[in-house]
């Protein structure tokens, strides 16, 4: 696993909205603000696929909290009750 690079970001957004109804669908905007805020953000990707080639394999997106301005019910959920936490919003697996 690696930290997403702006290069990844077309191919996160195509696996997000694969995995719907898992995880709820994004328009590039949103993922954009998930790039810009998330505490962590990492890819899992697969080398030599082919040789020489990398494919994204899945990706993790965690928030700290509290203090974003996300709409999240579960995200909210935690903001409620702790003073200080690391929110796991989704992972996606391909």
């Amino acid at each position: 696993m690696r930290p997403v690079t702006e290069a990844d970001l077309t191919t996160v957004l195509a696996m997000n909205n694969a995995a719907v109804p898992a995880v709820n669908a994004l328009e590039a905007d949103d993922l954009a603000w998930f790039a810009d805020v998330a505490h962590t953000f990492l890819v899992a990707d697969e080398p030599s696929w082919p040789v020489g080639r990398v494919r994204l394999v899945g990706f993790l997106i965690g928030l700290e909290g509290p203090g974003l301005a996300y709409g999240s019910i579960n995200y909210g959920w935690f903001c409620e009750r702790y003073d200080r936490f690391l929110y796991v919003d989704r992972v996606v697996v391909d």
